[in-house]
């Protein structure tokens, strides 16, 4: 009924004097005429609510100063901007490029999207148990029932995070004997998440390093290069790669990693995985591991270590909760022992599905050599398939004998 053009205002505005005992009626009037109305030019609309909006206050004032349509005069005046910086948006923001497609967010959409009743969803590095549901330790269970407990305030943590959360972690870290922990040889503070601490290290090393690249294995973590990346743009950082998986064994390069490690300029920075490497899930045996702390002393290389999943399934919790939980298990006897346990049984169970895996690829009939399922590690797994593979498994076993 009253979706005319702004052209009409006089008769709306007419008509809208015998329903300002119903301002929500009046609302509904103004936001409708917008809405058909895109044709008219902005400045009219504003101009058209800003005489509704003074109706209403003129009727609230004749009405003993009525506090609702007061507050309606000033909701229909902020709208009305509103609506006028809508338009105004299209032409600042028409330039943004869409953002590319997370790779991990596509396979889980295309995992959700597939009818089959035997599908499992492999791209996301996430513990699950034996039913496919997230699981969270028992101990850390315990450890939140007691902070629970103990009715602790919310305040906030220090600028350098919880003091016994940080003592606790380098301990576990390095080992409590480590000389670096005993001799005091440590800063440790507490960041939010994996990719939060990252970002605290590269701007610490932009700014204080006197060397501005850093060497990356190639592959490395998603997260690893834009992380550094945008700090070209503001700090000069450079990030360059050093082969470290070879494709034809499905493990690690060790020729390649040493080469490439050996040509780094001395004084370099040089990004290493503590543990299970992320994508592949391959890792420098000890001896190897040898070979490159020698290589990199040579060069006088500054080491930066990305330990990730050593403490996470507490840590990547809000700070201050995460990280009480994490200083309750780490200080209390009982608890720590509790908690190594769970984790030793996760770590042994992803070694048994590894096992598992590798002895029914054998029993289908596969003649190719799958030792490489059980050298890796960890959350993550280079199996040396490729994509169509994985979308018909019932070609592998025979494309994988050639």
């Amino acid at each position: 009924m009253y979706t005319s053009k702004l052209s009409n205002e006089r008769s709306l505005i007419k008509k809208c004097k015998w329903l300002t005992s119903s301002f929500h009626s009046i609302v509904t009037i103004i936001f409708d005429c917008f809405i058909v109305s895109n044709d008219i030019c902005v400045t009219e609309q504003l101009i058209f609510t800003e005489k509704v909006a003074r109706l209403v206050s003129l009727k609230s004032s004749s009405a003993s100063g009525n506090r609702s349509s007061t507050m309606l005069s000033r909701h229909i005046l902020k709208n009305s901007v509103r609506c006028q910086l809508c338009d105004v948006d299209r032409s600042w923001w028409s330039h943004v490029e869409m953002g590319p497609p997370d790779a991990i967010l596509g396979v889980t959409e295309a995992f959700k999207a597939d009818p089959n009743p035997k599908k499992m969803n492999l791209g996301v590095g996430a513990y699950r148990d034996d039913q496919g549901k997230p699981f969270v330790l028992p101990s850390v269970r315990e450890a939140e029932r007691r902070i629970v407990g103990d009715k602790l305030d919310k305040e906030y943590a220090g600028i350098a995070g919880l003091p016994d959360f940080c003592n606790q972690s380098i301990k576990l870290a390095l080992g409590a004997n480590s000389p670096v922990v005993t001799e005091k040889r440590n800063v440790t503070v507490q960041a939010i998440s994996g990719t939060g601490a990252l970002r605290i290290g590269s701007e610490f090393l932009a700014k204080y390093s006197k060397s501005k690249v850093i060497y990356q294995p190639t592959p490395t973590w998603g997260n690893h290069v834009p992380v550094f990346k945008t700090l070209c743009r503001f700090a000069g950082v450079d990030v360059k790669q050093y082969r470290y998986y070879d494709k034809t064994t499905c493990g690690f390069d060790e020729k390649g990693a040493l080469e490439d490690i050996a040509k780094i300029p001395k004084g370099s920075i040089i990004l290493l995985h503590a543990c299970a490497h992320n994508p592949t899930g391959v890792d420098p045996t000890r001896e190897q591991w040898k070979k490159i702390s020698e290589v990199v002393k040579k060069q006088g290389l500054f080491v930066f270590f990305d330990m990730a999943y050593q403490i996470r399934p507490m840590y990547s919790n809000p700070p201050i909760h995460g990280a009480r939980i994490a200083s309750r298990i780490l200080n209390d006897p009982e608890l720590k022992k509790q908690w190594l346990s769970d984790v030793k049984g996760m770590a042994d169970r992803i070694i048994t599905m590894r096992s598992q895996l590798k002895d029914l690829l054998k029993k289908e009939g596969s003649s190719r050599n799958w030792q490489h399922i059980t050298d890796q590690i960890g959350m993550f797994c280079f199996t040396g398939i490729n994509p169509q593979q994985v979308l018909y498994p019932s070609i592998v076993l025979c494309d994988m004998e050639k």
